[in-house]
This record gives C-alpha cells, sequence and structure tokens, in this order.
C-alpha cells in the first residue's frame, strides 16, 4: 500500500465523518482515560 495526499475534501469524500476526527490538529490528553481507568502508560512517550 502506498501513502498519498489528499485534501480534507477528498479525504471526506473518500473516508466520511472518520476523515474529520483524522485530520484534526488537536493535542492528545490521556488525563481522562488515567482518571477512569487507572490507566498508566509502561513506556515514555514518542
Amino acid at each position: 500500500m502506498r501513502a498519498v495526499s489528499l485534501t480534507p475534501e477528498q479525504a471526506a469524500a473518500s473516508s466520511g465523518p472518520a476523515a474529520e476526527a483524522l485530520t484534526r490538529s488537536s493535542p492528545l490528553d490521556a488525563s481522562r482515560a488515567r482518571r477512569i481507568f487507572g490507566w498508566a502508560p509502561a513506556s515514555p512517550d514518542c
């Protein structure tokens, strides 16, 4: 499989609503998973 670049509009046309979630540039925060599930990552951040 080969990677290709798509505009947000092209991604939305081929992947639907999932494209918006995958193309957001919002930071991820695991504090809720830590609080609710007691999640503690065992390896350092990438």
